[in-house]
């Protein structure tokens, strides 16, 4: 070997052992310190925890029974009408397209407006998406169910 290559590496091992071997011993004891105190910190909380359970609980007197006193006014039994319940479960019926935008005389946009659909019960119809829906027909895919201005309508648009 030359001896360039022994004086270079002498003088690596010579700036290792000066500063990077201190250096790491530096860390390492950082380091070792850092989950010492981590641990002792842990055993002390943990034995905090264990004092403050290990406590006695406080007790609360409960309060006295009950006793009945004085008279209870009566009132009469709260009657249900069964038929307004019938009425708000009944199927939609009377089930009708209102058309909103009058008579087409031109070509309609897409997703125009045609009109929403209506129901004379007292519920009406339910609102977008669970409302109306068009099972079939020819021209079943020409058309559109989209939510309505109020929430509550049943509108159907035109696809082109």
């Amino acid at each position: 070997m030359s001896d360039g290559y022994t004086r270079g590496r002498q003088w690596i091992l010579r700036v290792q052992s000066a500063f990077v071997l201190p250096l790491a011993r530096g860390i390492y004891l950082l380091v070792a310190l850092a989950c010492l105190f981590t641990v002792i910190g842990g055993i002390i909380y943990v034995a905090f925890l264990q004092a403050s359970a290990a406590s006695q609980p406080t007790l609360e007197p409960l309060p006295p029974a009950y006793q009945e006193s004085g008279t209870i006014d009566e009132y009469p039994p709260y009657e249900i009408d069964l038929s307004v319940i019938e009425d708000h479960l009944a199927a939609p019926g009377g089930l009708r397209f209102l058309v909103t935008i009058g008579t087409i005389t031109t070509a309609i946009d897409e997703s125009t407006l045609l009109g929403h659909f209506q129901a004379s019960t007292l519920n009406k119809l339910a609102g977008f998406p669970d409302g109306v829906s068009l099972l079939g027909g020819r021209d079943a895919h020409l058309f559109e169910r989209v939510q309505g201005p109020n929430g509550r309508s049943a509108p159907l648009t035109l696809l082109m």
